[in-house]
């Protein structure tokens, strides 16, 4: 039988400050087992006056939510909204800003803010009163021109173009006078004529039978009345107005444009009829 191994050496300990001590490696007898090498002769140590280590950061992570929906895709689809609404709420905001902010300043200064509205409201009302002195007034029933809306006239053979509602009501002469261009009755047009327009035109040469040639003519040759296009209308005073008329005739398929200028008494009667177009005679 094998002789007992003996035991392990025990290790001291180095005090502290002082490097571990060396030992040689154990030896093998022969006829026994090698020995286990020595333990370390104590752990490892920090060198005296080492700063400690820096603490390490806890990161919190956060828990699942317990209805399965993740935070981040929720804000990748509010950044993903249309710029459409973005540009639609903006005027909305501000509105609301200023309307806090000009409450906060009417609590703060209730004085200053009385003298502010009171300041905007001269102002305003000086600037209506200066607008409806520059712009002409609608036409009522003591203007020229309000009484084709009291005195019976023909149907209105002509389209009006009219993009202004402060333009004068077309006068009842007027209305006639191009009735009877329409329906080529000269009578009919001679009658809308004042007693002096017609005693001119008689003293020029142009009756009221050289009118009804003229339109004979006209028919006869194929001419129609398409269209009277009112222009515009001005009242000259409280007595008289004048009206631009564009009358559109109709002639083997092509048009032709005459301006006639008007000047009214408001009465029903024409002062004047001019036919503005150059190379056509006038009525």
């Amino acid at each position: 039988s094998q002789p007992p191994v003996p035991p392990a050496m025990p290790v001291p300990q180095a005090p502290s400050g002082y490097p571990p001590p060396q030992y040689p490696d154990p030896v093998a007898y022969p006829g026994y087992p090698a020995p286990a090498p020595y333990p370390p002769a104590f752990p490892p140590q920090q060198p005296v006056g080492a700063p400690p280590p820096p603490p390490q950061a806890l990161v919190a992570v956060p828990p699942p939510s317990p209805f399965g929906n993740d935070p981040a895709p929720l804000q990748e689809d509010r950044d993903e909204r249309p710029m459409f609404w973005t540009i639609v709420r903006w005027p909305f905001k501000q509105l609301l800003k200023g309307i806090y902010h000009v409450g906060r300043f009417a609590a703060a200064h209730r004085w200053a803010f009385l003298g502010i509205v009171v300041a905007l409201v001269v102002v305003v009302g000086g600037l209506y009163e200066i607008i409806t002195k520059l712009v002409p007034a609608p036409a009522t029933a003591s203007d020229p021109g309000a009484a084709a809306a009291n005195t019976t006239a023909p149907e209105t053979p002509f389209t009006i173009v009219n993009n202004t509602p402060s333009l004068l009501p077309l006068d009842s002469a007027v209305i006639t006078y191009l009735h009877g261009l329409k329906d080529f009755n000269a009578a009919e047009a001679w009658g809308a004529m004042s007693p002096d327009l017609q005693q001119a035109l008689i003293q020029n040469g142009e009756t009221e039978n050289q009118l009804q040639q003229y339109l004979s003519q006209e028919k006869a040759q194929g001419y129609t009345y398409d269209q009277f296009i009112y222009v515009g209308g001005f009242a000259v005073n409280s007595q008289s107005a004048n009206f631009t008329i564009e009358v559109i005739k109709k002639y083997q398929g092509r048009y032709l444009a005459q301006p006639f200028y008007f000047l009214a008494d408001g009465q029903g009667h024409i002062l004047q009829a001019v036919n503005l177009t150059p190379t056509s005679s006038g009525n």
